[in-house]
């Protein structure tokens, strides 16, 4: 949020990137652009110059794209964009085609995966014991105030 003052230069910066229209700038600094406004002088010459590019702005007529604009734009578009369906894992393909460019690379990285889940699984150290341990040393810990 804004503070309640405004600079002449931050006025000047909002007319610069939002056009001479109150309407137009940022409603968190609406209110203290118009307070300087209505006290300097210099805040209304800034809005007046820049009064005759937002008129001739206004004139030109929105045009909407022509179809062959618009196919252009969408085929250019990436492939995983358009798509609903297998767009999820497009960055997983992207990734492996980049590491796994040689057809043996692939079940390299598969088996890595698979060796990390095994040892994850069978690792002695979760056990319940060692749980129960943890869960004692926490106790433990709690108990003891005096450090």
């Amino acid at each position: 949020m804004m503070s309640e003052t405004m600079t002449l230069e931050r006025l000047r910066a909002l007319i610069a990137a939002y056009g001479g229209k109150p309407a137009n700038w940022p409603s968190a600094e609406r209110a203290a652009a118009e307070a300087l406004l209505a006290r300097s002088p210099e805040a209304r010459a800034a809005l007046a110059e820049a009064e005759p590019l937002d008129t001739l702005l206004d004139a030109v007529p929105a045009l909407a794209p022509s179809p062959a604009l618009r196919a252009a734009v969408l085929a250019g578009m990436p492939q995983s964009g358009r798509s609903g369906r297998g767009s999820r894992w497009q960055g997983l393909r992207d990734l492996l085609g980049e590491f796994g460019a040689l057809p043996a690379v692939r079940p390299l990285l598969f088996a890595s995966l698979l060796l990390g889940l095994f040892a994850g699984y069978f690792n002695e150290d979760n056990t319940t014991e060692a749980n129960a341990d943890l869960v004692q040393l926490a106790v433990y810990d709690d108990a003891y105030s005096e450090y």
